[in-house]
């Protein structure tokens, strides 16, 4: 069994670039691990980016809004839904953090997210998009109504709106933006959006879910193979919308 475990380890150094995706491992989340990040709402940002402004609402949860070197502008966090801007979808990270904080939001997050919006260009090329939707199930809920008034609006040259929802589901593109959201009814999910770059990819957020919670993840401002992904949701029941700019 060694033998094989090393032989499958050293097919996935030796082809990382082609299949890097075949051979990434995905962390199971323990129950530990889910209490322990809820409660502290510890920063998620990583090494490359800069943080613009922070909303921290203690036991409602929380959200950042950073930037990368690149100009790529985002605002991600994870929040009791009974706090969250109507139509907050629609919101740009200005719009949101304003409407969350019921603050003018700092200056840096304007400029940044300004820069964001000009940075816009035409596609420099084409490439194949990959969906996998999840199972749905017949079990009528009030909360999808609200998930969809919240985040499942017209206006974007993408939209995936699925609801009352059970299983893994994604969305990988290359798009100059990608705004989604899950929101788990029964259950604990994750939530997570990456990024590909030189064929490995780059993971921006990973947020466990629990049951009555939403997260919230703006990112635009440069051309990237995106990917919003949910899993760990087997049995469980869940939202998930992704949408965005071509």
């Amino acid at each position: 069994m060694k033998t094989i475990q090393k032989s499958v380890a050293a097919i996935c150094a030796a082809y990382a670039l082609v299949f890097f995706s075949a051979c990434e491992k995905e962390a199971i989340t323990t129950q530990k691990q889910v209490s322990e990040k809820i409660q502290t709402n510890e920063s998620h940002l990583t090494a490359e980016e800069t943080l613009l402004a922070r909303i921290d609402m203690g036991k409602d949860g929380f959200v950042e809004f950073s930037q990368f070197p690149d100009g790529e502008v985002l605002a991600a966090g994870v929040l009791n839904k009974d706090v969250l801007p109507e139509a907050a979808g629609q919101l740009t990270p200005v719009q949101f953090y304003e409407a969350l904080s019921h603050q003018a939001a700092p200056q840096q997050l304007k400029t940044a997210f300004a820069q964001a919006e000009a940075n816009y260009t035409q596609a420099p090329m084409i490439q194949k998009e990959f969906v996998s939707e999840p199972a749905e199930e017949n079990v009528p809920m009030m909360s999808a109504s609200q998930f969809q008034s919240n985040y499942c609006n017209g206006g974007w040259d993408y939209l995936y709106c699925w609801v009352n929802r059970t299983g893994t589901s994604y969305v990988e593109n290359y798009k100059f933006s990608m705004h989604t959201n899950a929101s788990p009814y029964r259950g604990t999910i994750r939530h997570r959006l990456r990024y590909k770059s030189w064929g490995s990819w780059h993971t921006v957020r990973d947020f466990t879910l629990l049951q009555n919670q939403s997260d919230y993840i703006y990112s635009s401002g440069t051309w990237r193979t995106r990917e919003s992904k949910v899993f760990e949701a087997d049995g469980d029941g869940y939202h998930h919308c992704i949408r965005g700019t071509n």
